[in-house]
């Protein structure tokens, strides 16, 4: 299992990533949009989401 201060690098780069890829894509789209959706499923790692 990882650590605390590991868990939280990790989640802040995927972040910064997330952060970075929706401002050039939105920047991109601009008005061709009006609702964007992501989701992740972090916590699943011995079994099914939703089971």
């Amino acid at each position: 299992m990882l650590d605390r201060m590991m868990a939280d690098a990790i989640l802040d780069k995927v972040l910064e990533l997330k952060v970075r890829f929706w401002k050039t894509a939105l920047g991109e789209l601009r008005d061709l949009v009006d609702v964007v959706m992501n989701g992740d499923d972090y916590g699943a790692q011995t079994s099914p989401a939703g089971a």
